[in-house]
């Protein structure tokens, strides 16, 4: 709906005229548009005007008690009448005696059967006797001749005023034959309705509905007997209207017909398999059919015997079904006459053997049975559905009220049938809350309900008279009482659903309110004084009532019960008590709002109540609340209850709203009261849990495997003097836990991280080095997490904060150690600086533990720089121990001897290459040589000096300490391994390499040298 921005228009003078014209009509009760009508003004003009002419009094109109009692007199003439609140007649009109006086009321109401008050006035007498809550209290103490006579007046007056008289009773039964009433009744006392007696309905437009268990207590006393004789059946069709109040905790018997041995035919609905089931000799017919609680089902179901062959329709539409024989014997075979018929129990014997969890709560109509096989496409256009019967009369009809004997807790009532229709529902609920719009929007969220916005001229009727009837409460300083559910989209400048941000469909703006400004993109709907009107409202600037709508988007959870709990885990929103919602269990629970406090109780157990410790007068139920139990199996009386709208894959958050099941815990708050990240711990530790004990093995085993695995992320130290290593360790040691559970595992391991990790058992591991002696451990850092290995389990509802379990057989626990372990390695420097070092440590467990612990390691890693400062980190293994179970890891070490190579070996070797050039010398020049190579020699010396000053000094000689070539056995390696086919050698230590000389190469030299020493 794209409309042009419009300002609000100037109150402009109104001439005298004009003026009396607006005072006259609006005293007589005239509409604001037909006002604006007459006048020539503007609607808003009239109501701006009159709104200013009030408050400032300066025009002299007749207090709002006048007005009502002058439009109560004309009535007839003005049903606009009706828009105004009973308050204002109660506060103006002076035959209302007091308003707390149930007696007082009773004989007002009464006083209508003599007609000296009008259908207004009687209006707001039987709404303010709702209020109170006086009408059970008129029907158990005003004799039902009484009501008899005033029907009998009423009947045989003439006129509107009749009428409306007439319509008022039909209202009061009404209410009461839905149960809007019967909520305010003590759970066991049973009530005595009008027109207990079954009678059939008069015309074509009306029904006659039974209703089942009438009181809301479960019984098994609650049931309808045929009593007329059923014939003999080898075909059969059987239609019925019903309407579930609860189901049954077993199921719900519908019909029952019991001959001489067993049930021949059954029909129920099976709540927890979400079933229709229909038993008939020797067939059993199941359905799947998800059906919802407060709404009329129509039910087909046709079978032949003979074929077999059935059809089954829900509400007009076929459905299929698993037809199979249970009992071959007496299949084809038709059902026998002369049994019991009964409707709301089970027999287990003919009138007898009933169970209270089999039996139905609720409310059935337009029940037949015929004696052939009726489908949708029968000739004739039959159809149960919509009541075309055709010519084909049933053997078994609710309409034949004679031939029915009600048992126990039944009553029955006639209905429009326009009213028996799977869509017929109250539309709206108003909560006399008075909030800003976001306030209000999310308390319907909460409830699990969306903002109201009516989509028709009937829709927007409906919610206003709810509005006007809580006007008092609601009535904002903007003259207005409830929010709709249309906002303003600034940048499409148009009016959108709050719900689904789509363009309105339907919309009543005041002409002169329905401008787009950013200052008003919210919306409300006017008072009695602007009926029916949208505004646009500022969202934070005015503050009346929410508005829900009666299409609940999930049911109500209830979290915290104890397993043994009696009270129901499920809660729906249906009809309201004290002018706030009622919450129907699924099975027994009800819960109410009694003025004092929240209160919920069971039809079933009449002991068992629970009443919630009420903070704030405005506060509802849904969200973490303390509870007093009484009458439960629990044993704790006060506990924390969460009733929670939000679904299988939302968290609920402590104050009602929802946030996706992901963001859990995750590090960041998403909830507004940051309950996503409170209690985070991932681990449920149970009472009987003991952490000196491993966990058991898996079946399948003797021992509890557990899996090491080891980094290294750094050598801090390598000290060849103190023959001492450092080095920086992970330790990670993984295994499962079967006593355990976990919750809100993430994929990401560190999301999951136990905070409380002194609770459990954990790996110790005991380390040691090479000589058996423990070693020094700083621990630097360490962390338990768990790694999610399988699906969740089922959810727990036990526990009030929502939580995704994983069992502890398939998600192991994962114990990460940051440790610097320092521990003596004892070098072997014979080769030193070509040496190899090999140090190791021992990890194991204690000796009870191993026993039932075994460790399985892993490949070690190690992630730091290999290269040193005199070592490189060359391999890291890991080794099984035999002995306890352990394991060994290995650190290989390689010295790095290029530092030695060029200030050791290559100095050396220029020395030794500059002594042996003197033998080239003449012989005339002998003080050269000898002072050349003593030279030599004399450095030689200090550079072995200094290089011995900077290693470690030990008793045997090191390779380094040999400083002139000599032969060595050969050196190990894989490249010496295989050298068998290579002739022998001298191996002799210079640098970096073996050079390697034969001894026919050693030999040409050495002749070369003679035959230059005999030349010269």
């Amino acid at each position: 709906m794209n409309r042009p921005p419009q300002r609000r228009p100037a109150n402009k003078p109104i001439d005298l005229n004009n003026r009396k014209a607006i005072v006259r009509l609006w005293g007589q009760g005239k509409p604001a548009r037909y006002i604006a009508k007459v006048t020539g003004a503007g609607v808003s003009t009239v109501y701006r005007w009159i709104r200013r002419w009030e408050l400032e009094g300066t025009v002299e109109l007749k207090p709002r008690y006048k007005k009502c009692f002058l439009l109560s007199q004309d009535a007839p003439r003005h049903p606009e009448s009706s828009l105004l609140s009973p308050d204002e007649c109660r506060r103006g009109l002076v035959p209302f005696p007091g308003v707390h006086s149930q007696g007082s009321w009773s004989s007002n109401l009464l006083s209508c059967s003599n007609l000296t008050w009008t259908f207004h006035c009687c209006l707001n007498a039987y709404m303010a006797l709702q209020e109170q809550r006086a009408l059970p209290y008129l029907w158990s103490r005003q004799p039902q001749d009484v009501w008899t006579m005033m029907a009998q007046k009423m009947t045989s007056s003439g006129g509107m005023r009749a009428l409306a008289l007439v319509t008022l009773v039909s209202w009061v039964v009404w209410d009461i034959r839905e149960g809007q009433t019967q909520d305010f009744l003590p759970l066991n006392v049973s009530t005595s309705y009008p027109f207990s007696t079954p009678q059939s309905a008069k015309t074509d437009n009306e029904v006659r509905v039974y209703h089942f268990q009438a009181s809301e207590r479960a019984s098994t006393n609650s049931s309808l007997e045929f009593t007329s004789a059923v014939p003999e059946l080898s075909e059969m069709t059987l239609c019925l209207w019903v309407k579930f109040r609860h189901f049954g905790e077993a199921y719900d018997s519908l019909v029952s017909y019991f001959t001489v041995g067993d049930d021949d035919l059954k029909f129920s609905h099976d709540w927890k398999n979400k079933e229709a089931v229909f038993w008939v000799r020797a067939y059993r017919l199941s359905v799947k059919v998800t059906l919802p609680l407060f709404t009329w089902i129509h039910f087909h179901v046709s079978v032949d015997f003979a074929e077999p062959s059935y059809h089954f329709l829900v509400n007009n539409r076929e459905t299929e079904g698993v037809f199979t024989t249970i009992e071959e014997s007496i299949a084809g075979k038709p059902v026998t006459g002369g049994g019991v018929l009964l409707l709301g129990q089970d027999q287990d014997a003919p009138a007898g053997g009933y169970s209270v969890t089999q039996a139905f709560s609720g409310d059935i109509a337009e029940l037949y049975i015929f004696d052939k096989m009726m489908t949708k496409d029968s000739d004739g256009g039959f159809s149960c559905y919509e009541n075309r019967l055709g010519e084909r009369r049933p053997v078994v009809s609710l309409k034949n009220a004679n031939e029915w004997r009600a048992v126990g807790d039944v009553s029955s009532s006639l209905s429009p049938r326009s009213l028996i229709d799977p869509a017929e529902k109250d539309p709206f609920y108003v909560l006399p809350l008075r909030k800003v719009f976001s306030e209000a929007a999310r308390l319907c969220k909460i409830l699990g309900l969306p903002v109201a916005l009516p989509k028709s001229e009937e829709e927007n009727d409906r919610i206003f008279s709810k509005a006007v009837a809580v006007e008092e409460t609601c009535l904002s300083a903007y003259s207005t009482n409830i929010w709709v559910g249309a906002v303003a989209n600034l940048f499409a400048n148009e009016w959108q659903d709050a719900n689904s941000g789509k363009e309105l469909t339907y919309e009543n703006f005041d002409d002169g309110y329905n401008f787009i400004i950013s200052s008003r993109q919210c919306t409300s709907m006017g008072g009695s004084l602007y009926p029916k009107l949208w505004y646009n409202t500022g969202c934070a600037q005015y503050d009346p009532c929410p508005a829900c709508e009666n299409s609940p988007v999930n049911s109500i959870q209830i979290r915290g019960l104890c397993a043994e709990s009696n009270f129901d885990r499920v809660l729906r929103i249906h009809s309201t008590m004290n002018l706030r919602p009622v919450f129907h269990g699924t099975y027994y629970t009800k819960m109410w709002w009694d003025n004092t406090t929240w209160v919920m109780a069971s039809r079933l157990l009449p002991k068992l109540k629970a009443k919630m410790i009420l903070k704030d007068p405005d506060d509802y139920p849904v969200g973490l609340r303390q509870w007093l139990i009484s009458g439960d199996n629990c044993p704790a009386e006060k506990v924390d209850l969460l009733l929670t709208v939000c679904g299988e894959e939302s968290f609920p958050c402590n104050d009602g709203t929802c946030v996706h099941m992901s963001q859990r815990c995750d590090l960041r708050a998403h909830c507004d009261d940051g309950s996503d990240e409170m209690e985070c711990d991932k681990v449920f530790v149970g009472t009987d849990y003991e952490k000196t004990l491993p966990p058991p093995p898996p079946e399948t085993e003797d021992v509890l495997n557990v899996t090491l695995s080891v980094v290294i992320t750094a050598v801090r130290t390598l000290n060849l003097l103190d023959q001492a290593v450092t080095l920086d360790v992970q330790l990670m040691s993984q295994w499962k836990d079967s006593r355990l559970k976990y919750a809100d595992l993430q994929p990401e391991q560190f999301k999951n991280q136990i905070q409380e990790e002194d609770r459990l058992w954990l790996t110790n591991l005991i380390i040691t080095d090479d000589s058996g002696s423990l070693v020094d451990l700083v621990k630097r850092g360490s962390s338990v997490v768990v790694i999610q290995g399988s699906e969740p389990l089922p959810s727990d509802d036990t526990r009030a904060t929502k939580a995704v379990l994983f069992s502890g057989t398939e998600s192991p626990l994962l114990l990460r150690q940051e440790l610097s372990i320092t521990f003596q390695c004892q070098f072997n420097l014979q080769w030193f600086p070509f040496d190899n070092q090999r140090c190791s440590l021992n990890l194991r467990l204690n000796d009870v533990e191993s026993k039932l612990v075994r460790m399985v390691a892993s490949d070690p890693q190690y992630t730091g720089p290999k290269k040193l400062t005199e070592y490189e980190v060359r391999e890291v293994t890991m080794e099984a121990r035999q002995r306890d179970s352990g394991q060994k890891l290995t650190v290989v070490f390689t010295n790095l001897f290029l530092y030695y190579l060029a200030n050791s070996y290559l100095p050396s070797f220029l020395l030794v290459v500059i002594s042996y050039s003197t033998f080239y010398f003449r012989l005339e020049d002998f003080n050269e040589r000898i002072m050349v190579s003593i030279t030599a020699m004399l450095v030689l010396v200090a550079l072995f000096q200094q290089t011995s000053s900077t290693i470690l000094k030990t008793t045997y000689l090191k390779l380094i300490d040999v400083c002139d070539a000599h032969p060595t056995t050969r050196p190990k390696g894989k490249e010496y391994d295989n050298s068998a086919s290579i002739p022998k050698k001298f191996y002799t230590s210079v640098g970096v390499a073996y050079f390697e000389i034969s001894l026919e190469t050693y030999r040409q030299k050495e002749k070369q040298q003679n035959s230059r020493k005999t030349t010269t």
